[in-house]
């Protein structure tokens, strides 16, 4: 039991965080919160509703880059926020193990309480938010985890997610070579036309009117796009559509052989085909305006990432 003691909101303070070349990103700024459960994520007081008498708590990530040939450390705890508890007043709360001698400065992030309400927040009244696992990320290392093609799934997912596992992402409203029209969003940047990617989020209360504002190109925060659309539900879909471009692109004849995709090639056209959909020509020069690549160019980065990923994953 512990009295007397203050846990500032992360909502509107940050702290220095990170460590290494990546502990520049993000300003090497990261919320004031606590690692209640290990190194995997932070915790973070968020909302706070005097009037409800509540508070939530979020999640944040980092992303790490370690292996045998090279050390970059980690980024600061920003990814996120993920919706994680609420708590009524007067309630107890973890806080984890107390360190009298660790206290860090922290900064203002300037923003304003805006007089938040629980009432009107999906993450009360979303039934699937109910379950706190559904907000945390699924493991993306397993080298069992094969395609029929020989290709592993979850080398090339962790490739193919070209925003750097940013899940709250949210871009500007695009139109592909297929002619679907929206927003990219979330760490694959699917379009916000994708059928599935609708279905996930308008099941959820107050997903129609979240799709509206979408649409319309209004403003969207990383903390609805969290809300809405989950890291969890977004690994699983990425998963999904890599092994649908897998399958698409293994039928597919490769014109530098005259048969069909296999190996690195077949990466290649998949990361192709997930770039600019899945009716471009292959080895296309066409180019993405937004960073300069062309299809073909974007395959073969896509091919070196993966290699890079296996080799991470220990499974070469």
């Amino acid at each position: 039991m512990v009295n007397g003691k203050a846990w500032i909101s992360g909502k509107y303070q940050l702290v220095k965080g990170g460590k290494g070349i990546l502990g520049s990103v993000n300003g090497g700024k990261e919320p004031t919160g606590r690692n209640l459960f290990g190194d995997a994520f932070k915790v973070a007081v968020w909302d706070v509703s005097e009037v409800d008498g509540m508070i939530s708590q979020s999640l944040f990530f980092r992303v790490c880059m370690r292996n045998n040939f090279v050390d970059l450390g980690c980024t600061p705890y920003f990814i996120g926020p993920v919706p994680f508890m609420t708590y009524r007043e007067k309630e107890p709360i973890f806080l984890g193990n107390i360190d009298e001698n660790k206290n860090s400065v922290s900064t203002s992030t300037g923003l304003r309480s805006s007089g938040f309400r629980f009432n009107n927040s999906p993450i009360t009244t979303s039934k699937s938010n109910d379950k706190i696992v559904n907000l945390i990320p699924a493991s993306k290392d397993n080298c069992k985890n094969i395609h029929a093609s020989g290709t592993n799934v979850d080398a090339l997912s962790s490739a193919l997610s070209n925003t750097q596992n940013n899940y709250n992402f949210v871009g500007n409203y695009v139109c592909d070579s297929s002619g679907n029209c929206g927003r990219e969003i979330g760490a694959m940047q699917f379009m916000s036309s994708n059928p599935d990617v609708r279905r996930i989020i308008s099941s959820k209360a107050g997903g129609e009117e979240f799709l509206a504002k979408l649409d319309s190109g209004e403003n969207i925060t990383g903390e609805e796009m969290t809300q809405y659309f989950s890291p969890s539900e977004q690994q699983t879909l990425i998963e999904s559509q890599t092994n649908n471009l897998l399958s698409t692109a293994s039928q597919q004849i490769d014109p530098t052989t005259g048969k069909k995709f296999t190996g690195n090639r077949l990466i290649e056209r998949a990361a192709q085909m997930q770039f600019a959909g899945t009716n471009i020509s292959v080895d296309s020069q066409v180019s993405n305006v937004s960073d300069g690549n062309t299809v073909k160019e974007y395959g073969e980065k896509t091919k070196t990432k993966y290699s890079q990923n296996l080799q991470s994953m220990n499974c070469l």
